[in-house]
């Protein structure tokens, strides 16, 4: 009895040990799996943790294994009292490997905590793989320098962020005809990294990128040369051939800003129903300002007939997107009752859903709501401090209004009219038709200031030619007057 258990532990020993060897052969790769899946999850400490939990398995394991062996090898053991010798050693045997794993995982997790959290590790083994992907990329080929690039330009594992070297790397691809690097170079002259800000020349190379057929580039051009940026005169006609370029390709945003060319005559003669055309075509990509402009064609009746149903189905849909226009829009549609049921309270929740959104308008009508109490509880206090916020941001129409609240004494505790002619005259050193209205007003009326009909007059000319339909109105009327016998 005591030979064949001698001989079956002698067995059982050797498996043991070959299975020890294969399973220490695997876990050798741990530290490296464990690193990697750190750096990209962040829960590096976490695994190791995890891995040290399994490890307390191991001593258990030991106490059971020698518990069966005793048990198994006693010669006065009642029948029934444990299993088999047979089937106990196999138990002790998976049991024992069990606690095996948990030491090598500890043993893994602890490699990899070094790596992880021991600073000159941790830097040799960066500095070994970005010296191996340079090395790469100056073998040649410009997708590998295009993909260094945008790891150093936006500090990707394990390159640092270094505006220089990304430009380097994109100017090396684009030397290579890389289209998308070459869109890459007109974005570091755009936006200034690792060169001086210089829009002609990021223009350039985004016409390079949009004569190799890069939508992106073809994208970028038209939108420079549609409305001309920092030095760069605009030129319609271009910009209309390159958002045509871009549509081609089925580009969302290209598509819809073609409908707009249509709509408003940009580059190529009105045409409404091409302009609904290529919004439906928009629309039908997803684009969520395809959406808002087949809405809006419905609403007024641009090159179809006026339809409240689709107006709001297309601005609905728009709103799913996220469209944060949209969403305000639909706002003052409920606000207004036009196309839908009048109803402030869904207002006031698509309003708080475009601020959200960071929409500047939505936070105005926000503000508004809490200021008259449309659609929610009145709450001055909070319509002022949207309005505070919005100010310091450098929103003249946030400005403009909060000067109303000062001048008749919304959410603070009296009129201030000092402080509300400072806020109008800096909303209106921004052309902001409100404000410039206002001051005009105040002017004529002499109201906090002394009255000056001549500045008053001033303040009027400017507020209409910034679009204000009451300043047009009130100096045409002041000009009639100026010119009755």
């Amino acid at each position: 009895m005591e030979e064949r258990l001698a001989v079956r532990l002698r067995r059982q020993l050797v498996w043991w040990i070959i299975l020890a060897v294969l399973f220490w052969g695997f876990w050798f790769l741990l530290p490296i799996w464990t690193y990697r899946l750190a750096r990209a999850t962040g829960s590096g400490m976490g695994s190791a943790v995890a891995y040290a939990v399994f490890s307390l398995l191991f001593p258990v394991n030991l106490i059971l294994w020698g518990i069966l062996f005793v048990r198994a090898g006693k010669p006065d053991c009642k029948p029934g009292a444990v299993e088999p010798p047979e089937t106990a050693w196999k138990i002790a045997a998976v049991l024992s490997m069990t606690g095996c794993f948990g030491v090598l995982a500890v043993a893994g997790g602890v490699v990899a905590g070094t790596l992880l959290f021991h600073e000159e590790l941790t830097d040799g083994f960066r500095n070994f793989l970005l010296q191996n992907r340079v090395r790469l990329a100056e073998r040649g080929g410009a997708a590998r320098c295009y993909k260094l690039g945008i790891n150093y330009l936006y500090g990707e594992y394990p390159c640092p962020e270094d505006y220089d070297e990304a430009l380097r790397w994109f100017r090396k691809a684009a030397a290579e005809g890389d289209a998308a690097a070459e869109y890459m170079v007109g974005e570091c002259h755009y936006y200034g990294h690792g060169t001086d800000e210089d829009i002609s020349e990021a223009l350039n190379w985004y016409r390079k990128a949009a004569e190799h057929g890069y939508v992106y580039g073809q994208l970028d051009v038209a939108d420079i040369l549609s409305n001309g940026d920092d030095g760069v005169k605009a030129d319609p006609v271009e910009a209309f051939f390159w958002y045509g370029k871009a549509a081609e390709q089925k580009n969302p945003r290209a598509t819809a800003r073609l409908g707009i060319c249509y709509e408003e005559g940009e580059g190529v003669k009105a045409d409404p129903a091409k302009a609904l055309e290529y919004y439906r075509k928009a629309a039908e990509l997803e684009s969520p300002l395809g959406c808002y402009r087949l809405a809006l064609a419905h609403a007024e009746g641009i090159g179809t007939e006026v339809s409240s149903v689709e107006a709001v189905r297309w601005m609905e849909r728009a709103v799913n997107l996220n469209y944060s226009r949209a969403i305000n829009t639909l706002g003052i549609w409920y606000r207004q009752g036009r196309h839908v049921p009048h109803d402030p309270v869904r207002a006031f929740e698509l309003f708080g859903q475009a601020a959200e959104a960071g929409f500047s308008f939505g936070k105005i009508n926000l503000a508004l709501c809490y200021l008259h109490g449309r659609g929610t509880e009145q709450d001055q206090e909070k319509g002022v401090k949207i309005l505070r916020k919005l100010d310091r941001d450098g929103n003249t129409a946030g400005t403009a209004l909060l000067a109303d609240c000062y001048q008749w004494g919304w959410g603070i505790p009296e009129p201030d009219l000092a402080g509300a002619l400072k806020l109008y005259r800096r909303a209106a050193e921004q052309e902001d038709a409100t404000a410039l209205y206002q001051l005009a007003i105040l002017y004529r009326d002499g109201i906090g200031v002394e009255p000056d009909p001549a500045l008053a007059r001033s303040y009027l000319k400017r507020a209409a030619e910034a679009g204000d339909d009451d300043a047009d109105e009130l100096l045409d009327m002041v000009n009639r007057i100026a010119v009755t016998p």
